[in-house]
Formats: C-alpha cells, sequence, structure tokens
C-alpha cells in the first residue's frame, strides 16, 4: 500500500488533498468534508455506509462508526464483512472502531459535550500517532440520542475525513 505523503507543516500541501468517499454519486471529496444522510430504513443506512468505510480502511484512514438505530454494532459489523473480508484484521490492528452510540456519547449516562469533544481530540491523536493518514468518522448529529425526523425520513451525519496529519512540532 502506498501512503499519501504527509504535510510538511501547518498550512502545507497534501500530496493527494481528496479521498474517496465510496459513495458513486458523491465521488472523491477533499479532506475535511461533511455529509448528510437522509434514509428510511436500516437498508438504506448500510447502503451508503459500508462503501464509505471501504476506502478508508482500504487507504490508511482511522476509522469510527458509532452506531445506533436502527442499524447495531453487530449487524453494522456484519454487513462491512461482507464489503471488507480483511475486517477483523483492521480491527486488531486498531483501525477501525465500531461502537454503539451509548460508548461514544453518553458514556456517564448523560450527554456532555466536553467529554466527547475530548474524545475526539484523542482519538484524532491517536491516529496520527498510529500512522493513520487521516480519520473518517460516522455518527448522529443529535445531541439528544435521538435520530432526527424530516419528513418521515431520518437523518445521520457522517465526518468522513478529518485532517490529514501535519507537524505538530512547529
Amino acid at each position: 500500500m502506498v501512503k499519501a505523503p504527509r504535510a510538511a507543516g501547518p498550512g502545507a500541501a497534501v500530496a493527494n488533498p481528496t479521498r474517496k468517499t465510496g459513495i458513486a454519486p458523491v465521488g472523491d471529496v477533499p479532506w475535511g468534508t461533511h455529509l448528510c444522510l437522509f434514509y428510511e430504513s436500516a437498508e438504506d443506512l448500510a447502503e451508503v455506509l459500508v462503501p464509505y468505510f471501504k476506502p478508508g480502511l482500504e487507504n490508511n484512514e482511522f476509522c469510527t462508526w458509532v452506531t445506533s438505530e436502527p442499524l447495531g454494532v453487530e449487524d453494522a459489523g456484519r454487513l462491512l464483512q461482507k464489503a471488507v473480508p480483511n475486517l477483523r484484521q483492521f480491527v486488531e490492528d486498531g483501525q477501525i472502531e465500531i461502537l454503539d452510540y451509548s460508548q461514544w456519547y453518553t458514556t456517564s449516562g448523560t450527554f456532555e459535550a466536553d467529554k466527547v469533544l475530548q474524545a475526539c481530540l484523542e482519538k484524532e491523536n491517536q491516529a496520527f500517532k498510529k500512522g493513520f493518514d487521516g480519520l473518517r468518522h460516522r455518527h448522529h448529529r443529535s445531541l439528544t440520542g435521538r435520530t432526527f425526523q424530516f419528513q418521515g425520513k431520518q437523518e445521520s451525519c457522517q465526518e468522513p475525513h478529518g485532517s490529514p496529519q501535519k507537524d505538530k512540532t512547529k
């Protein structure tokens, strides 16, 4: 596997400024892009998220899939395993974590924004220390633990691509 070169310092250009989303209608996107998905069923959600995580794993990105209804941890793992036969190795290598909503947002029983923000920053630092090129996340946007409803469709947000690694010594 050939890794995209890291940026030399703050504001430096990255050799590959775009990443594959795995979502055909979206195509490649720049680092830092956020996507939003409206869906009606678990099948709709899986149809987008499974191909979304696959290129992240294939291209040395650290991935976190924070699940919630209608697609739980076991279902997400089972569906992703079909598309990524060596998923177990990615899990063992610490390149992907598939977590329940309660493991990410409500670890103390209630939502605490500062704890969630701190967890995100820690994941970013861990990812770059382990040599990953960036971050790929999926989570619900709702801070209440409920999925938004909009004209009968559920809303879920992906943060597909964190910033590429930068030299943090300067």
